[in-house]
């Protein structure tokens, strides 16, 4: 009696469902979290990375942050607090939620893969970058 194995998934598609999934549960984290309150700030569709910066020292509080360009400026309700760095937001990533927005942001970084990007419309971490509320990566599918 032979054993038949049902074909894998091509890589692409494994890879699109771990980001889904991935997606899935940082909107879970974030849903529970106080950056759920995103929506009354700015606003960034199908944009992509311009810039990744790690602050790990006492020089650039908040320590254990990342700031993040993106490749448009934000639309809808930014806090007054942002008003030189529209096109920026910064990252909590002392919390699990936040470590992995700092991940998808980072491969979108490599990948040139568009973004929607919401902020919390306040400056809580740094009083001149926008706190991030929720990034997800928009996927393209291919056209049956």
């Amino acid at each position: 009696m032979a054993i038949v194995r049902a074909p894998l998934k091509s890589d692409a598609a494994v890879k699109r469902i771990r980001w889904c999934v991935c997606v899935f549960l940082l909107f879970l984290a974030l849903g529970t979290s106080e950056a759920a309150d995103a929506g009354s700030g700015g606003n960034w569709i199908d944009v992509t990375v311009t810039s990744i910066a790690v602050c790990t020292s006492k020089t650039c509080p908040p320590k254990g942050s990342v700031i993040v360009g993106l490749s448009a400026m934000a639309t809808g309700a930014p806090p007054p607090c942002s008003n030189g760095y529209r096109d920026h937001v910064i990252i909590d990533v002392s919390t699990a939620a936040g470590a992995f927005a700092a991940q998808l942001f980072q491969h979108s970084a490599e990948t040139g893969s568009k973004l929607m990007v919401t902020g919390t419309g306040t400056c809580d971490l740094d009083s001149r970058f926008e706190t991030l509320g929720v990034v997800s990566e928009l996927i393209a599918t291919a056209p049956n």
